[in-house]
């Protein structure tokens, strides 16, 4: 035989090269799944890892529930220079409109037929925001019946009239039943009221005081925090009008206006957010 014809009959096939390249490639693949996680701890850490991250929203939720956040339409009518400080008149509009201007009297009346037989006169207080829409509309009657009252509400709503833009203003709408001259009024402003009498004072401080905090302590001025209230006596906002010149005084204070609790202010007897200010008493 040959030499050449013996070497190819000694030498492996093509096919044996093959086969022995697949087994190394299947004893790898074996080493390298040797290595990594079955399938089922793969799961288990992902299910893990999904429930630490639901834990923690959680947590971030539940830390966040306790922070007061502003409410939806928490802008108060009045600023506090133009607030009343005890229940008065409110002071917008500064030029009272005319009764025409505001509603259609003879639709209201027709509208209202039924309600104005009752013998009793019909009041509805109203406020308008600055583009002109109807921000807050309420009927104050000895009516009880909710039924009623958004009859009576819808009524009123759909006579007023257009109103330009302009500074938000308020009034209040008395309908007599006898067929006198529908008017308006100016709406009535009472101002928040605390409900606990401790204020933002040092004498209820309790963490401990450095040397330097008490030497600013002794040379504090006078400080004034302004809050707003929202419509269920919650503290929505605290700003620092005027400092003590105490960062230690002022921060204290700013945390203790923040805890206060209110009964809230009220227009035409409707509660509405208003500010009220908080004055050391040195």
């Amino acid at each position: 035989m040959p030499r050449w014809r013996a070497f190819l009959s000694a030498a492996p096939s093509p096919c044996a090269y093959g086969r022995c390249a697949r087994s190394l490639s299947a004893i790898r693949r074996r080493r390298h799944q040797a290595h990594r996680p079955e399938g089922a701890t793969l799961r288990f850490w992902h299910s893990l890892l999904s429930t630490a991250a639901e834990l923690g929203l959680l947590v971030l939720l539940a830390s966040c529930a306790g922070r007061p956040h502003p409410a939806a339409g928490l802008e108060p009518l009045l600023g506090y220079e133009q607030q009343p400080d005890s229940c008065a008149a409110s002071p917008v509009p500064s030029q009272f409109p005319a009764v025409g201007d505001v509603v259609d009297t003879g639709a209201l009346r027709q509208r209202l037929a039924s309600a104005l037989t009752q013998g009793a006169p019909l009041t509805a207080t109203m406020e308008f925001a600055s583009d002109g829409s109807v921000r807050r509309l309420a009927v104050l009657s000895a009516v009880t019946d909710s039924q009623t009252i958004a009859v009576l509400t819808a009524a009123v709503a759909s006579s007023l009239r257009p109103q330009p833009p302009a500074s938000a203003w308020t009034i209040r709408l008395r309908i007599p039943p006898d067929g006198a001259a529908t008017r308006v009024e100016r709406s009535e402003f009472c101002p928040p009221v605390p409900l606990e009498s401790p204020g933002p004072q040092l004498g209820r401080a309790i963490a401990p005081m450095t040397l330097d905090q008490i030497e600013e302590l002794r040379r504090a001025e006078p400080f004034r925090i302004r809050l707003l209230v929202d419509r269920t006596g919650v503290v929505m906002q605290a700003n620092l009008v005027q400092s003590s010149g105490s960062s230690f005084q002022d921060q204290f204070a700013l945390d203790r206006a923040r805890q206060r609790r209110f009964r809230p202010a009220v227009l035409d007897g409707v509660p509405v957010p208003a500010w009220y200010e908080v004055r050391s008493r040195r």
